[in-house]
């Protein structure tokens, strides 16, 4: 693919990619419920995953709590410069690893404490998703390690 061509299919894509975080982040009682269960189990000794860190908002909160270790996965190529942008705007660019990369591809030494990910996507609760969770559960989290959230509740209307 051409320069030219990639780039207008970037510019295409960007304001959907950006609707979508902005739901996310305009959601409050996601948010609040999130970030209420981060900060009771992050601390200087833990090592916290982000999977679809989308902005980065949860891997900067682990890195602001002290995590000893941050890593942000983030699938969509757009958002990394977002997620070093707002970290570094946080005084914690130095302390968060980015990775650009598919949670069921990227190849991370070491499992964690803490894992966040919301990998909904268009796939919500099918087997795509099912297969992610249970991949990055089995790769990446530490024996005694907390996966966030630890519940989906699916509601039909």
């Amino acid at each position: 693919m051409k320069k030219k061509e990639r780039d207008e299919k970037f510019a295409a894509h960007m304001p959907g990619v950006l609707q979508y975080h902005r739901l996310m982040l305009g959601d409050a009682v996601r948010n609040r419920l999130l970030a209420k269960a981060i900060k009771q189990v992050v601390n200087e000794e833990t090592s916290f995953l982000d999977i679809g860190a989308g902005s980065g908002i949860w891997a900067i909160l682990a890195a602001k709590l002290g995590a000893k270790r941050v890593v942000a996965v983030e699938i969509e190529e757009a958002l990394i410069p977002f997620i070093y942008k707002h970290a570094q705007e946080n005084g914690v660019a130095n302390k968060i690893e980015i990775i650009h990369g598919r949670s069921d591809d990227v190849k991370i030494k070491g499992k964690f404490d803490v894992i966040v990910s919301e990998l909904f996507g268009g796939d919500a609760m099918g087997a795509e998703t099912i297969k992610s969770f249970i991949d990055l559960r089995t790769r990446f989290l530490a024996a005694d390690g907390v996966l966030l959230p630890h519940r989906l509740i699916s509601f039909a209307a």
